[in-house]
């Protein structure tokens, strides 16, 4: 069991469904004496070259005013979010994955400590990596979320990285007597103004 002043007492019940060898789902159900039923479903499927899992969450809060007012959390009772993540092995070389929340508020990951999606700055991504000797190319597309309980602040500000590339290049005969090594970094990044 947990206790919180805004929660109140907490317990979960997992139950694991094993469907196959290769895919399996988890269903949870969380119960909180001040906010009701929290239901959480993650699915996870493997293949020969990776994998890749789904999780969905959501509440609908009885008492959203036990978190303050002029909180996100206390802005609506019905809360949740959808949460992915994947990498698969496209070949010995190349690598394709992403790892990616989406939530009602920018907070509800964090309040309810849903695994995998409650850190403080969420990192979302989708990358492609390949590596070849001592050559490697890195392209990711990310965006980050503050997960706080304010209604304006940091997440407004937080910038789209579209795309950063780092790549390097190390010939494999020696050039003038010595090595060569040529490393490049590109990067965009898109942020909105703050409004007020």
């Amino acid at each position: 069991p947990q206790w919180s002043s805004t929660l109140g007492f907490g317990a979960s019940v997992p139950y694991y469904w094993a469907l196959s060898p290769t895919y399996d789902l988890t269903t949870t159900l969380h119960g909180y004496t001040k906010q009701g039923f929290l239901a959480e479903a993650e699915w996870r499927q493997r293949f020969n070259n990776g994998q890749y899992s789904i999780k969905a969450a959501g509440i609908y809060q009885l008492q959203p005013s036990l978190f303050g007012a002029g909180t996100v959390d206390a802005a609506q009772r019905l809360r949740g979010m959808i949460g992915t993540t994947g990498h698969f092995q496209i070949n010995p070389r190349w690598a394709f994955g992403w790892d990616i929340l989406v939530q009602s508020d920018k907070n509800f990951a964090a309040t309810y400590g849903i695994a995998g999606f409650n850190d403080s700055v969420k990192r979302d991504q989708v990358y492609l990596v390949g590596i070849n000797g001592r050559n490697n190319f890195d392209l990711r597309v990310m965006r980050f979320q503050v997960q706080e309980s304010a209604l304006v602040g940091a997440n407004e500000v937080q910038p789209w990285v579209l795309p950063i590339l780092d790549y390097s290049y190390t010939p494999e005969m020696a050039v003038a007597g010595g090595e060569l090594n040529i490393d490049v970094n590109l990067q965009s990044v898109r942020r909105g103004a703050l409004s007020t």
